[in-house]
């Protein structure tokens, strides 16, 4: 009895699939449940700060803007290791990579600071508290992380590429519309991060991390990344709308998206 048992439990743990879904639970609840903003403040090491030679200057290694900036080449060199044939550890580091995005708020949270802008961009740079140009650095950071990779998944694989294409086309729209290009700044509302826009970063990573076991062969072809794809594009489009302030007889629309946000909020 026992001898069948262990035999099905080693034939278990042998499906690649077991030890996708389990590393990917272990980084992501690493990532999101230690680093908790009471977690922060005990630690107290997002005040280290590290003197740069003779010029006075000072780097905070840990500052919010760092961790965001450090999202993309991290889930990069996850992308490029998986595509060299290392297809389990390039998708653990592309998980963590993904984890790190709410690192950045928390961190940010835990000085309690409201968001601020300064003269010097260096000094920005190192806050470790909320500032503008995190504002508009974490999207802008998810959106070259992301849509690259999508974009190689819809070349080599099954990624429906209209859904993509759309999803550009918003995303480009976004992007001009924020710092520093600030087109069409008349008609913006907002320029930070709504709850369409947090969903829809979740949704997009979740697309790459569905797909990357279909790519492998792990799982049989499945609609699930396409299906996702499609919510995240639904969200990709919500996030763009959500930010432009329509006028006269399109204002209806603002009302809808406004309606459809509550839905989202935290109680």
């Amino acid at each position: 009895m026992n001898d069948t048992l262990w035999s099905l439990g080693k034939g278990f743990f042998d499906i690649p699939i077991v030890y996708y879904v389990l590393t990917a639970l272990v980084i992501v609840i690493l990532l999101l449940w230690v680093p908790s903003k009471e977690w922060l403040k005990r630690m107290g090491s997002i005040c280290i700060l590290i003197p740069i030679g003779k010029l006075g200057r000072k780097l905070r290694p840990l500052a919010p803007n760092w961790v965001t900036i450090l999202r993309f080449p991290v889930v990069w060199a996850g992308f490029i290791t998986y595509l060299a044939g290392h297809a389990y550890t390039g998708f653990c580091i592309m998980v963590f990579g993904v984890a790190l995005d709410k690192l950045d708020g928390n961190i940010a949270s835990a000085c309690g600071s409201k968001p601020t802008s300064f003269p010097d961009t260096w000094d920005e740079l190192n806050h470790p508290g909320r500032t503008a140009m995190g504002a508009w650095l974490d999207p802008f950071i998810d959106k070259i992380t992301v849509l690259p990779i999508a974009i190689c998944f819809c070349v080599w694989g099954n990624l429906w590429a209209p859904f993509i294409g759309v999803m550009i086309g918003v995303e480009l729209i976004g992007t001009l519309m924020r710092h520093p290009f600030n087109l069409g700044e008349g008609w913006q509302r907002q320029t930070s991060a709504t709850w369409f826009g947090k969903i829809k970063f979740t949704l997009q990573y979740t697309t790459l991390l569905a797909y990357l076991p279909v790519d492998q062969g792990w799982v049989p072809p499945s609609p699930i990344p396409n299906v996702v794809l499609g919510l995240a594009t639904v969200f990709s489009v919500l996030s763009a709308m959500s930010r432009i302030d329509f006028r006269g007889r399109l204002h209806w629309i603002n009302t809808i998206t406004d309606r459809l946000s509550m839905v989202f909020v935290r109680r």
